[in-house]
C-alpha cells in the first residue's frame, strides 16, 4: 500500500514536471520575441518550430530527471540540497538541447530564447518541489503519509534519536518502539517510547508493519 502511493506521488511529481517545462518553454519564447526585454530586430520567427522541439525537450528533460534520481524520497532532505540537484539536472539537460538544436538544419533558434528557459526552468522547478515539499509535510504533522520507525539501540544515542523525531513531526516518521540488546530493559519507556523487543526480535518486529529503521 505504501509503496503503491509513494509510486502514485512520484507520477504525479513527473507529470507535473513536464508540463511545468513545456510551460516555461513556451513563456522564454513569449519573453524573448515581445521585446520586453530585448528588441525584437530580426522578426518574431514562427512558433511551430519551438513546439516541435517540445518533443524533444519532454525526452530529455525526463531521461535527465530520471537520471539525477530527482524523485527518490526526500522526508529528511533540506530544500537547498534538492535544488542544487534539480539546477545540475536542468543545466545538463539545457546543454544536451543546445546539441540537439545545432544538429537542426534549416532553423536557427534563439540562444536567448533557450538562456531564458534555463532560467524560467530552474526557478519553476525550485519553487514547485519548495511547495510540494511543505504540502506533504503539512499532511504529515496531521497524521498523513506517515512511516514507522524501529529504532535499534535504547541507549543515548537512540534515545537522542527519538527525541529529534519527535520534535520534527512533518518527517511523518512515528516511532513504533526500541530493541535493545539488555533483555531487563523490555517494558521500560524512554522518550515515550517502550522497549519492545530484543535484538532477536527484530525480524519477527520489522515484518509486522515497520517501514524504517534507525541503527544506534
Amino acid at each position: 500500500m505504501l509503496k503503491r502511493r509513494s509510486e502514485f506521488l512520484k507520477s504525479v511529481l513527473f507529470l507535473f514536471d513536464v508540463a511545468l517545462i513545456c510551460a516555461c518553454w513556451l513563456a522564454a519564447y513569449s519573453l524573448r520575441f515581445s521585446g520586453f526585454l530585448e528588441p525584437v530586430t530580426k522578426g518574431v520567427p514562427p512558433l511551430t518550430p519551438y513546439l516541435w522541439l517540445l518533443v524533444a525537450i519532454v525526452m530529455i528533460w525526463g531521461f535527465s530527471f530520471q537520471a539525477f534520481n530527482l524523485y527518490r524520497p526526500r522526508r529528511m532532505g533540506s530544500h537547498v540540497a534538492e535544488f542544487i540537484d534539480l539546477a545540475k539536472a536542468n543545466t545538463f539537460s539545457v546543454l544536451i538541447l543546445l546539441s540537439v538544436t545545432f544538429f537542426i538544419r534549416g532553423f536557427e533558434y534563439s540562444r536567448l530564447v533557450v538562456l531564458y528557459f534555463w532560467i524560467l526552468g530552474l526557478l519553476a522547478l525550485g519553487f514547485s518541489r519548495m511547495a510540494f515539499r511543505e504540502g506533504l509535510r503539512f499532511l504529515r504533522r496531521r497524521g498523513f503519509n506517515r512511516r514507522y520507525v524501529l529504532v535499534v539501540g535504547a541507549g543515548k544515542l537512540g534515545q537522542k534519536v527519538v527525541r529529534s523525531l519527535h520534535e520534527h513531526p512533518e518527517l511523518g516518521l512515528r516511532v513504533k518502539g526500541y530493541v535493545s540488546r539488555r533483555p531487563e530493559k523490555l517494558g521500560r519507556a524512554y522518550e515515550g517510547v517502550p522497549v519492545i523487543g530484543t535484538y532477536a526480535d527484530c525480524q519477527e518486529i520489522v515484518q509486522k508493519g515497520i517501514d524504517i529503521v534507525f541503527v544506534c
